[in-house]
């Protein structure tokens, strides 16, 4: 499966920012069956040569509590969104966080915001 990135009714692309390249900030929406490993996410429409990173600066209301991470995938202008659950854990303490189960449906994250850098 795949996360859907589509930028913002209006657009919102940075100047050169010094090291980073060029910054974008982009909504991710993940499918209903997680692919454990990570989410594939396609960005060359918005970065036509490197992705360098990015992350995430705002979360939907209701996404769940779950936490999100890029890695930077085998072309320049692909990566994976990998997502973490909080495992529950007892009263007063935290749990750590697991990737998510293949096949788990993350439909309820429909427009995470995040920041991407890439050229």
């Amino acid at each position: 499966m795949a996360a859907t990135a589509t930028e913002p009714t209006t657009p919102r692309h940075s100047g050169l920012v010094p090291g980073l390249g060029f910054m974008a900030i982009v909504n991710i929406t993940m499918d209903n069956a997680y692919a454990f490993g990570g989410e594939y996410c396609n960005l060359s429409a918005i970065f036509p040569n490197q992705v360098f990173g990015g992350h995430v600066i705002a979360d939907p209301v209701d996404c769940g509590g779950f936490v999100s991470k890029y890695v930077a995938g085998a072309t320049p202008t692909s990566g994976l969104i990998q997502v973490f659950a909080q495992v529950t854990a007892a009263a007063g303490t935290c749990g750590p966080l697991n990737e998510c189960l293949t096949t788990e449906s993350l439909s309820m994250i429909d427009g995470q915001v995040w920041c991407f850098y890439g050229r």
